[in-house]
């Protein structure tokens, strides 16, 4: 959970810096609007993969592991 609110936070940051480092003549081309409605729709997608990688990751390190121990249990090494 802090991971994914962690990443939101920074990113979300990052994108206002962003957009305040942005010429007046490009954001009034642009439109504020543009640059920041995608904002919170791509921040919480971020969020849900964040808090979806240790259900991810988890299987696979159980495998690694499980093939490891028995790599090491014939004497392979």
């Amino acid at each position: 959970m802090y991971l994914g609110q962690h990443a939101k936070a920074r990113l979300h940051l990052q994108t206002i810096g962003r957009i305040a480092r942005a010429s007046y003549r490009d954001l009034e081309r642009c439109g504020a609007s543009r640059a920041i409605n995608p904002l919170p729709q791509d921040l919480d997608t971020i969020v849900v993969y964040f808090k979806s990688l240790p259900s991810i990751a988890m299987p696979r390190a159980v495998i690694a592991g499980c093939l490891v121990s028995s790599r090491f249990a014939k004497g392979d090494c």
